[in-house]
């Protein structure tokens, strides 16, 4: 990784094997897969340390990759078990199957659908994923609905322009009755 004038070497000589760079956003945060002994893991380089994020560790012997990442830190790669991957989106520190978290409504294949990649993610939050079939899909975040917070000022704010309005009527009213 080059910065200015800087080299960071992105090797992880801890885990002995090679060392795969997938993705980088714009705050020189690096991600990909370091080989180790049986396999490949999933991790990030920040300040060109390599951080582990071993999805779904149950004891079994796993494999994984991260594919992608943007400028807020959200990492979306895959991680399997066998001949069985599912594609994964690592946010605020915790990872999630992705496949658990889109909306398979209204797409034009039947059963479930298994995304078994995900290759990058955007800061506005869509995913690129492989679903079945080599089908690549873009997964798009729906928009949150207003916080409780939101609509509580929303409320006050009305409140508070009803309430000036009514003082400045009593106001008015009481220049009228002198």
């Amino acid at each position: 990784l080059l910065s200015g004038d800087t080299v960071t070497p992105l090797n992880d000589a801890q885990q002995g094997g090679s060392t795969f760079v997938n993705g980088l956003n714009n705050a020189g945060v690096a991600v990909g897969n370091v080989d180790f002994r049986y396999g490949f893991r999933a991790v990030y380089w920040k300040d060109g340390t390599s951080i582990d994020l071993e999805p779904y560790t149950d004891g079994d012997w796993v494999y994984s990759s991260a594919n992608g990442i943007n400028d807020h830190g959200d990492i979306v790669g895959f991680t399997g078990l066998g001949s069985a991957k599912h594609a994964f989106v690592w946010k605020d520190g915790q990872i999630q199957d992705l496949n658990t978290l889109a909306d398979l409504t209204g797409l034009p294949q039947t059963g479930y659908i298994a995304f078994e990649s995900a290759f990058d993610i955007n800061n506005a939050g869509q995913i690129i994923a492989k679903g079945p079939n080599q089908t690549i899909y873009l997964l798009t975040p729906s928009v949150p609905e207003p916080t409780e917070i939101t609509m509580m000022l929303a409320g006050l704010f009305v409140l508070s322009g009803w309430a000036r309005k009514r003082a400045a009527f009593s106001k008015h009213a009481q220049k009228a009755i002198a």
